[in-house]
């Protein structure tokens, strides 16, 4: 068998097609090296003072893999549905990390395409033994762009019923707690609370 890669998309990676394979049409697989250098935006990410994958992250890769999957056709809408966060997933600033990601597809037709998706982490030791980071499933709705299709946004309280919060502060406070966010992932611009409940705007 003879593997070919795919164009290469900066946080998915390049697509590995194994000629040949009898699974190749209902199994995809991608691969990418995760690195800061390329991917500046994850130093804007860190706790304890390592650079850690964001869970959104793992999102944008769904979501990706979720249009090539679609093979071109029009996609109405993506929905993840049991999605695990399995292992916090450290980008080495030296040497980044291995990815290898995963979907398996388990039902595609004119309007519905289903699939399993793994995210799974190579280790930088020796034994090259992998671990799944992330889980979830795919489903994707095929068809032209409907405005009506998601529901309407639940009401929220009366602003007056809620206190501010200065976003500054609370990125500061979090800082302190090792959680450092910073550039894109400081941008919350307006946060208020109330018993149970916070709004922000972003």
């Amino acid at each position: 068998r003879t593997i070919c890669k795919s164009p290469v998309h900066s946080l998915l990676g390049s697509r590995d097609e194994l000629i040949g394979a009898v699974d190749r049409a209902t199994t995809y697989h991608w691969s990418n090296e995760l690195r800061a250098d390329r991917l500046g935006w994850l130093r804007g990410h860190i706790l304890q003072g390592q650079i850690i994958f964001p869970a959104t992250g793992y999102l944008a890769l769904a979501v990706e893999a979720a249009l090539q999957m679609a093979k071109g056709r029009p996609v109405q809408a993506i929905t993840l549905e049991e999605v695990n966060f399995l292992k916090a997933l450290r980008v080495d600033d030296e040497t980044g990390a291995s990815i290898i990601v995963s979907l398996h597809v388990s039902w595609d037709d004119e309007q519905v395409v289903q699939a399993r998706f793994t995210v799974d982490v190579y280790s930088t030791e020796e034994t090259n033994r992998s671990t799944a980071a992330a889980t979830m499933n795919i489903t994707v709705q095929l068809g032209n762009p409907d405005e009506d299709l998601l529901p309407e946004l639940a009401s929220s309280p009366s602003p007056a019923m809620m206190t501010e919060l200065d976003p500054g502060y609370v990125y500061s406070h979090l800082a302190e707690l090792g959680y450092e966010y910073t550039g894109p992932f400081q941008r919350i611009s307006r946060l208020r609370r109330s018993l149970g409940q916070a709004l922000a705007e972003v």
